[in-house]
Order: C-alpha cells, then sequence, then structure tokens
C-alpha cells in the first residue's frame, strides 16, 4: 500500500513501487486481478495478486510464482504475455498483458449460444495456443471459458497456467499430488476426474467441453462437483447436434471427438485438431466424420470409487433453471406420444382390414443401425446385418434394407440391414524424398489430411531444405480416406537470427519464432533514442548464424531515457590581497 494519507481518501495500491492499481478487473477463487499502470514504462498491464485470504500460504504462492515462471517462457499470440513478477509486503504477483475484452465465459452468460463458425474460430485458436505450450513442455491443466480471452480485436488469448504441470515432471511436480483433483469440475477430462496423470490430451477434452457449451449453451453434463465428475468417467454425452439442430455435422463429430473417454481415441495432438478446425472453416471434409463415437462403459462400483473427492476451484458452473427448454421438451414428449398412439391405431384398422397381422418397415437409408435394429425387433421383426463400403454414407449408418422401407411384412419376418462400414480403405502413397508441394498434393489427391512438421536432420544425412524424409504413417498402410498423414519436412541446420531492433516485444517475438528460434528471455536497456518498450537488438544480434535446434535468443528491450541528475555547482572561489 501507499504511505502516508493526508487527503484522506482512500490509499492507492502500488506493488513493488512500480505497478499502481487503476482498480479491480475481476476476482476468482484464490487471486484478485487489477488494472494498473506500470509507472516506469508508462503502459497499463493487468496485475494478479493472491486474495489476502491466502496471503501467507506458501503452496498457493508456490503455484502464482509457477505460472509466472511458465507463461513467461510462452511467447505466442495466443497466450496472454507474462512481463514482470514479485512480492511485496502483502502477497506475491504476476504482471501481465491487459486484455481489453471480456472472458469466453462472460460472452456465454451474456450473449448465450455462439454461432458455430465463431465457436471454431475460438477453439482454432486456443488449439494453436495449446500446441505450442505442449510443444514446450506444458500442459495447462484448466482449460474453460474463464480462461479464454477476447480482445476488443478479434484476438483470442489463453490464460491462468496457474496448475500447469511440465510433461517431464520435476520438483514442482510434487504439488499435484497423485490422487488429487486439481482444476474445474465441468470441464475434467475423464483421467483428471480420476486423478490420474495427465497429458496433452486432456487439455483437448476441456476444450471440447468449452467448444460443446458454445454451440450449445450449456456444458455436456450438470449437477454437483462429485456428480459431474463421475458423468465424465461414465456418461457418454448426448451429441451437441441432438440439442441444438444448428450445429453442423462437421463440427459435431470434432466435438464428440474431443469428448471421448479413452484420450487414444481424441485427437493426437492439438495441431491436428486445429486442421480439422480449419478444414471445417474453408468447408473441407473433416477427419472426425470418419471416426466411430466411442460409447462410454457401464458404470461400476469399482470405477466409481476411482473418482476421487475433488478440490475444485470457486467458480463452479451452475445450471441456470430453463423453464422454456423443459416446456419444449414435455410438448415434444407429449406429441410423441401422440404420434405413437394414432400410428398404433391405424395400424390395428389396417391389420383388422387385411385380415393378417402385418406391419409397415420404417424409414431405413441414413438411420443408426443400433436404434434403427431396436425399432425393427419391437415390432416383432427378425434383423440380420451385413456390411458394405461407402464413401457417402458415414460409418455405422443403414444405406437401405430388405425388404425396402414403407413396405408391408407379416410378423416375424426377417428384414435385412446393410449398414456402411465407411469409406473403403486406401493404402497410403510413399512421399519420402519428395518436395513438400509434390508430397502434399500426392497425399491429397489420395483422399488424406496432410499435417507437416519441419525438422532438421540428423548431421548424418544428407537432405536438402524442403525434402521429405519421414512420414507417419508409413507408405503402403492402410487408412480411410480423410484420415491424416503427417510428413516431416527437412529445414536448414543452421538459422540466421532476424534483426527485430524497432519491433515491439510482441513482434520480435513472433519474428524469431518464425525463422525458428525460441526468445530465451529479455533484458532491459535505457535508450535516449529507442522509446520505451521496443526492442533496441537481440543477443545474439541479427544476422547471426545459429544451430537450428536450440536456437535461443535474449530480446534487449528499452525503458527509455536514463534518468537525469543535475551536478552541483561548482565551489566558490574568494580572492584575497595582503595588505602591504
Amino acid at each position: 500500500m501507499s504511505g502516508d494519507n493526508p487527503t484522506g481518501r482512500r490509499p492507492v495500491r502500488t506493488f513493488m513501487g512500480r505497478y499502481e492499481s487503476r482498480g479491480l478487473l475481476g476476482q476468482g477463487g484464490m487471486a484478485k486481478v487489477y488494472r494498473a499502470q506500470d509507472l516506469r514504462l508508462k503502459r497499463e498491464v493487468a496485475v494478479k495478486a493472491l486474495d489476502d485470504r491466502y496471503a501467507n500460504d506458501p503452496q498457493l504462492e508456490e503455484r502464482l510464482r509457477r505460472e509466472a515462471e511458465r507463461a513467461a517462457n510462452l511467447n505466442h499470440p495466443n497466450i496472454v504475455s507474462v512481463y514482470d513478477s514479485g512480492e511485496d509486503a502483502s502477497s506475491f504477483f504476476v504482471v501481465m498483458e491487459l486484455i481489453d475484452g471480456p472472458s469466453l465465459s462472460d460472452v456465454l452468460r451474456n450473449e448465450g449460444v455462439l454461432h458455430p463458425i465463431r465457436a471454431a474460430e475460438i477453439g482454432a485458436d486456443v488449439a494453436a495456443a495449446l500446441g505450442f505450450a505442449h510443444r514446450n513442455g506444458v500442459v495447462h491443466r484448466d482449460i474453460k471459458p474463464g480462461n479464454i480471452m477476447l480482445a476488443s480485436n478479434g484476438h483470442v488469448k489463453v490464460t491462468d497456467f496457474g496448475i500447469a504441470q511440465a510433461l517431464a515432471g520435476g520438483p514442482d511436480s510434487q504439488l499435484t499430488q497423485a490422487g488429487t483433483v486439481m482444476g474445474t469440475a465441468t470441464y475434467f477430462s475423464p483421467e483428471q476426474a480420476q486423478g490420474l496423470r495427465v497429458d496433452p490430451r486432456s487439455d483437448l477434452y476441456s476444450l471440447g467441453v468449452s467448444l460443446y457449451e458454445m454451440v450449445v449453451g450449456r456444458p455436456p453434463f450438470a449437477g454437483d462437483p462429485v456428480a459431474i465428475a463421475y458423468q465424465h468417467v461414465q456418461t457418454q454425452p448426448v451429441p451437441p447436434r441432438q440439442v441444438q439442430p444448428a450445429v453442423p455435422a462437421e463440427l459435431d463429430a470434432i466435438i464428440m471427438k474431443l469428448l471421448a473417454k479413452d484420450p487414444a481415441q481424441r485427437y493426437a495432438d492439438a495441431e491436428s485438431l486445429r486442421t480439422d478446425l480449419r478444414r471445417f472453416l474453408e468447408g473441407q471434409p473433416v477427419g472426425a466424420m470418419t471416426d466411430p463415437v466411442v460409447a462410454a462403459p457401464p458404470p461400476t462400483a469399482a470405477v466409481a470409487a476411482a473418482v476421487p473427492p475433488p478440490a475444485f476451484e470457486e467458480d463452479e458452473y451452475v445450471e441456470p433453471p430453463r423453464r422454456t427448454g423443459i416446456f419444449i421438451f414435455f410438448l415434444i414428449v407429449m406429441l410423441a406420444a401422440i404420434g405413437g398412439l394414432l400410428w398404433y391405431i391405424a395400424g390395428i384398422v389396417r391389420d383388422d382390414a387385411a385380415g393378417v397381422d402385418q406391419v409397415e418397415i420404417p424409414t431405413c437409408a441414413g438411420q443408426n443401425e443400433t436404434i434403427l435394429a431396436g425399432n425393427l425387433q419391437n415390432l416383432g421383426l427378425t434383423v440380420e446385418t451385413q456390411t458394405e463400403a461407402s464413401a457417402d454414407v458415414e460409418a455405422n449408418q443403414v444405406i437401405r434394407c430388405d425388404p425396402a422401407e414403407a413396405t408391408m411384412v407379416d410378423e416375424s419376418s426377417t428384414v435385412q440391414l446393410i449398414v456402411s462400414a465407411g469409406p473403403e480403405p486406401v493404402a497410403v502413397p510413399n512421399v519420402v524424398g519428395q518436395m513438400e508441394a509434390e508430397a502434399r498434393a500426392a497425399l491429397e489427391a489420395a483422399g488424406f489430411v496432410v499435417n507437416v512438421e519441419q525438422r532438421a536432420p540428423a548431421e548424418d544425412q544428407d537432405i536438402p531444405e524442403g525434402q521429405v524424409f519421414e512420414q507417419r504413417p508409413a507408405a503402403d498402410e492402410q487408412l480411410t480416406r480423410g484420415e491424416s498423414v503427417t510428413i516431416v519436412v527437412a529445414i536448414a541446420t543452421d538459422v540466421t537470427v532476424p534483426n527485430v531492433a524497432g519491433q515491439s516485444q510482441s513482434a520480435a517475438g513472433a519474428a524469431l519464432q518464425q525463422a525458428g528460434c525460441s526468445v530465451s528471455g529479455t533484458a532491459d536497456q535505457a535508450s535516449d533514442s529507442v522509446p520505451a518498450g521496443t526492442v533496441i537488438g537481440s543477443n545474439p544480434g541479427g544476422g547471426t548464424t545459429l544451430p537450428a535446434e536450440g536456437c535461443a535468443v535474449q530480446l534487449i528491450v528499452s525503458t527509455g531515457p536514463a534518468p537525469t541528475t543535475t551536478a552541483p555547482p561548482p565551489p566558490t572561489t574568494t580572492s584575497t590581497t595582503a595588505a602591504p
């Protein structure tokens, strides 16, 4: 806090004598976020400090300290930048980039359902942020709308790496005990809900829950925290398209793939998810359409016991009352019951007129195999199935039935369902040795989605830049069209550090990343000619050649002119003349 206050006004809180509070932006379960002015660099920032109730809690201070350390090393356009951290008499705090816009949770609360295109755009940007964090060894562990910020210029920013965990573990991994659940229950992954070790695919599940809420208006599961955690482990969510028919089938498939209980059934990484979302936005086929939805296993006492009592944060989602939805639900049930009754009466009249017990084959084409088979069996019919490859009908959906739909048949007749097995598998072409554009064209012509990785080859490999030297899966492996194939393209073993002098700190970081280098840190330096906050240069400097592997550059940032001091006046010399 500030010192004496002779005016009697409420004192202004200043952090470390440099960051002067301009008011409270928001408050979460354990921390407060202030709008503040950086008195040295003359810019607005956000300061996140532990609430006074937790000011002396060493574990929470360590959690916030970890957030500062990890986020400071994640320089990405879709991740909120961390500028500084420190500790004053009150508590530990973190200084961050100020986002002039609401959180996604605020937008959903005030505006409701988002347009599917906007939801996919947000999801793609969050996937880009997660991909960068995962490649740098960090799992966020608490992806939710409250941690997704929407700037006024449309940029999407991920914040709050407070419970992030390094992929490789380390001394601070003890802060997350085995069997303890950290995060927010509504957006848990199944493995997180059980207190198991998580990997990047856990963040993808949480992003799937957030996408579900964007397009449906509520998360897939509701209830008290323990009930929600149990549902994440055991209950298959209702597909978004069944709740909101306006959700496109492609986006529905992407979300359901993200919400698979088994991490192996989700996207392999955030970049694969981002590729599928971009394909959806561009109107292209998405890989998720060819993946079957994996149902949850039936609940068991053993699995129920495996869900530990969760340690939740305070801002849990509370399902609001939806009277309009309840009314529509009961109206639909009532209409369905009336329709069923009329159909039953018509059947009795028809059968009486014919003198035999007959039933009509319902619509077959495009129906789910399991649901249709159950409906036919309820009519007293025997069902047989056979599969057939189809590029036009999704796997597990019925292509046609025999006898055909609308045919009248005797009860106990046999109906054969011809069910789609999905597209016929094709062999992956061999593209090793081809240049990137040629390899991409060959794979896309075969119907595959192409993911590109860039990597410097081993020193003993003489591979020109831009040539494919590895592919996954290998050549001749059988895949269905729409699945992903990753090609590894050679990049130069050395990179040239770009000249970033005169750029903003974020622009310089982006330029270095584009060149294949990372930002190892920053150093402040006074300058009479370079404005505060602008990059003076780098170490190593622009034009320096470095190995591509592990290229790290320090940015030298101007703090503005050095403070000037007034020199003391010279001593006064008194002249005396001796008397004669």
